[in-house]
């Protein structure tokens, strides 16, 4: 069975976390991070390194929302996608 990358957020993304369903400290509502770890396997699981926290802190995806994400495909590759595939 094949398996693609595919994940809910991106690593690498700048969120700001949320106050969610779940408990979660009070004073991490508010506070920026990066996400350095996010898996098609846990879906509801993202890992994420606080600005200014040694700590690697683990949320749901809905605790979190997106600042500023990766881009989708650089453009090069964006144009490449455009044009017709011959032999």
């Amino acid at each position: 069975m094949a398996t693609t990358e595919f994940s809910v957020v991106p690593i690498g993304t700048r969120v700001k976390v949320v106050r969610g369903p779940f408990p979660t400290d009070a004073g991490l509502v508010g506070r920026l991070g990066t996400v350095v770890e996010s898996s098609q396997y846990y879906p509801n699981k993202v890992s994420i390194s606080l600005d200014g926290d040694p700590e690697i802190r683990t949320f749901a995806p809905v605790e979190l929302e997106l600042v500023e994400g990766p881009e989708a495909l650089p453009p090069d590759v964006e144009a490449a996608r455009k044009r017709l595939v011959r032999p």
